[in-house]
């Protein structure tokens, strides 16, 4: 566990190439933390490199199926451009994820009103995206990517006006 925090403090300092080096190490491991194939998918996820994140987070899926991170992020690599793309079975894992974590984590409805809006379902992506909002207003401090939640929402309210 310690060693995934390195591995995650490597890539917050901006060193990706340490940090990705030494989360392969750690998931190689037997016993490895889910901690470990989630820190690693996402950064994959953020560098384009869809296939490999999905490698890695459907492992970890193996392990630990009905976790809300873990669909969702796997419901992202559904929702990036490319040769895996299916917004509707993005929307699927990103809906199973929101009701494993109990409709409370603002980052799991994100996800999912990323996914609506894959679909064109607007209406249900403003809904969503609104809800992350007032949930993540609530947790403590507050929801990393309350910014681009909120540009999203007002994207779309704008939208749904015209």
């Amino acid at each position: 566990m310690l060693q995934t925090a390195f591995a995650r403090l490597a890539i917050r300092n901006g060193d990706n190439g340490k940090g990705e080096y030494e989360l392969e190490r750690i998931v190689a491991l037997k016993g490895a933390p889910l901690e470990a194939f989630t820190s690693l998918g996402e950064l994959l996820l953020g560098q384009g490199r869809v296939a490999e994140a999905r490698q890695w987070l459907k492992r970890a899926l193996t392990e630990r199926p009905d976790n809300p991170l873990v669909q969702s992020l796997i419901a992202r690599t559904y929702i990036k451009s490319g040769p895996f793309y299916n917004a509707d079975f993005g929307v699927q894992l990103a809906t199973l994820a929101c009701k494993n974590s109990g409709w409370v984590s603002p980052r799991e409805m994100h996800v999912l009103a990323e996914a609506y809006l894959h679909t064109g379902d607007k209406m249900s992506a403003l809904l969503i995206a609104s809800r992350a909002k007032e949930v993540g207003s609530r947790v403590l401090g507050s929801y990393r990517d309350v910014k681009i939640l909120d540009r999203m929402i007002q994207d779309l309210s704008a939208g749904s006006q015209a």
